[in-house]
């Protein structure tokens, strides 16, 4: 019989039991260790998902054709009215429910303070990104309806390229 690997769901709840439990059990240097790995990697996501924005979000524009800049304009106009509406939402739940449940006294004297145990990593790498999420948007915005426009080869194969590396390196199959 052969073995089932768990749903992708299922292995995060896992690791994320493990890491709560973990906690208590392991020694502070090995934690340290733990932070520092966590730190290297959110550096490196961070330096990243720009580039991944530019290059995948830059090449569905461009793939789209003549069309795009109308289905962009819906796109985007989903996305921001749904921002909004999810903001407000979070806003007037929080604003209504918590006094319920937290009752008024405690929200005006700050609550109970938790003790703060900050683990600092052995060591970081710094790795700025080169831009924000927001203007790696908007330039990948830009450049996919300036290659819908003009219908250039070179940054399209640019792009292409960079897609073909970042699926193979981030989505083995």
């Amino acid at each position: 019989m052969k073995f089932k690997k768990p749903a992708l769901l299922t292995r995060v709840i896992i690791a994320l039991i493990l890491g709560v439990l973990s906690s208590y059990i392991f020694p502070e240097w090995a934690v340290r260790v733990f932070v520092t790995i966590n730190s290297i990697f959110s550096n490196y996501l961070g330096f990243i998902i720009p580039l991944i924005i530019i290059g995948l979000v830059a090449l569905g524009i461009a793939d789209l054709g003549k069309g795009a800049g109308k289905i962009l304009i819906i796109t985007a106009s989903i996305a921001y009215a749904s921002t909004l509406l999810s903001g407000f939402f979070s806003y007037f739940t929080t604003r209504f429910s918590l006094p319920l449940v937290m009752g008024k006294s405690a929200l005006l004297s700050g609550g109970g303070e938790i003790g703060d145990v900050s683990i600092n990593p052995l060591f970081t790498i710094e790795m700025p990104p080169l831009l924000g999420v927001t203007s790696a948007l908007v330039l990948a915005f830009v450049v996919g309806l300036t290659l819908t426009v003009t219908g250039g080869n070179t940054i399209r194969n640019i792009l292409h390229e960079c897609y073909r590396s970042l699926s193979s390196a981030f989505f083995k199959k």
